[in-house]
């Protein structure tokens, strides 16, 4: 199946700048000598009930170019993170130049949260490669959509009005401000929640399910737990976005 690679995101920050897919990750520091998956820290947010147990381990403060995957001083500086976060911590990291793989907890079931924003915008951006999508068809967000008492920048931007913005615009508030609101129009988009679970398992990533949007994880507070995936899941995920879906299998 062929992802979107070559989609362009408007990637707000301050002023609008476009990136590629690869792009967008790279500034993230997910890329460096390897990739380290956000779903550390919705794992230990979720298991510890608190969502800053992390904020500048995973993706700054750790200089992964100073570690060799060889002599265990990496995964022992994991798990002196995950000591320090006082809850259950999962870990998957690939070095890609080498081929090397290493993980803490690889294949526990963490709660995905707003992680699940990504395997969501690869499923439009898939479509959108297919013709099915286009990044500046209008998508109408009426009045029952503004949602309160969630995380919505785009609600606050555009003051609860019923609007037609661009399908690009929503894909840059839901993946680059994590907006509730944008996930969940993205998802009535896709069809609901199954397409983009079966797309993610068509890539050959099983460990992973999304099945609520963003509204139902809000109405019950169980029901973020159903949206799961495992670290390797997650971080397999992010390989395929940068490598391909060959790259799936390979370097573990």
């Amino acid at each position: 199946m062929k992802l979107f690679f070559k989609a362009v995101f408007l990637l707000i920050n301050g002023i609008g700048h476009e990136y590629t897919i690869k792009e967008l990750f790279s500034m993230r520091r997910i890329i460096a000598v390897g990739l380290l998956p956000i779903a550390i820290l919705s794992g230990v947010a979720m298991e510890s009930r608190s969502r800053s147990l992390l904020p500048q381990y995973a993706l700054s403060d750790l200089q992964l170019g100073v570690y060799d995957t060889r002599d265990g001083s990496l995964l022992q500086a994991f798990e002196k993170i995950a000591e320090d976060a006082r809850g259950q911590v999962g870990i998957s990291l690939f070095q890609l130049e080498k081929g090397e793989h290493l993980s803490i907890a690889g294949n526990r079931h963490f709660a995905m949260q707003s992680v699940f924003k990504i395997p969501l915008a690869m499923y439009i951006l898939d479509g959108v490669d297919k013709g099915k999508f286009s990044l500046d068809q209008k998508v109408h967000i009426g009045n029952a959509d503004w949602v309160e008492k969630t995380w919505s920048p785009m609600r606050d931007q555009y003051k609860s009005r019923e609007i037609d913005i661009s399908l690009r615009e929503v894909l840059a508030f839901s993946v680059s401000n994590s907006d509730n609101i944008a996930c969940d129009v993205l998802f009535r988009l896709a069809g609901g929640t199954q397409p983009v679970n079966a797309y993610v398992h068509d890539l050959g990533i099983k460990d992973m399910m999304i099945v609520a949007t963003e509204a139902q994880m809000h109405a019950e507070w169980n029901v973020q737990y159903q949206n799961w995936c495992t670290p390797n899941a997650m971080a397999t995920l992010f390989k395929t976005v940068l490598c391909g879906p060959a790259s799936i299998g390979s370097g573990e």
